[in-house]
């Protein structure tokens, strides 16, 4: 959160686009950033996709950058339908992210991995 709020902070342009409502939205909006909330009906379902592409293409937006594997399975599913340039910052080691997850786990952190290669990446 303390990243995504200090990169935003101070850029009359950009936008923050949760998938959820939370304490990333509250802690944007208090810190005077435009945020937009694209919640759905289950974390995974890929219903939020079109909405998602439409919503980078019609905000005209020139970068889309994500935090974290759900975002970065979303995007990676629409990255060829949309305008932006699409860049990712990874805070963990993705081959740990999902360790105590069994069989599910090892399927997230495979399509994490994936979804990290398709995109110019900012390691911070």
């Amino acid at each position: 959160m303390t990243h995504i709020i200090s990169l935003l902070r101070g850029q009359n342009d950009a936008e923050l686009l949760t998938l959820a409502e939370g304490p990333v939205a509250a802690a944007a909006r208090e810190a005077g950033i435009k945020v937009s909330v694209m919640q759905h009906q289950s974390r995974y379902s890929l219903s939020v996709l079109r909405d998602l592409r439409q919503f980078i293409n019609q905000g005209q937006f020139d970068i889309v950058h994500t935090h974290g594997p759900r975002a970065n399975l979303f995007v990676n599913l629409i990255r060829r339908r949309i305008q932006a340039k699409w860049v990712i910052t990874v805070h963990s080691d993705p081959k740990l992210d999902f360790m105590q997850g069994g069989i599910v786990g090892r399927i997230f952190t495979h399509l994490n991995i994936a979804s990290l290669k398709h995109a110019a990446q900012m390691m911070w």
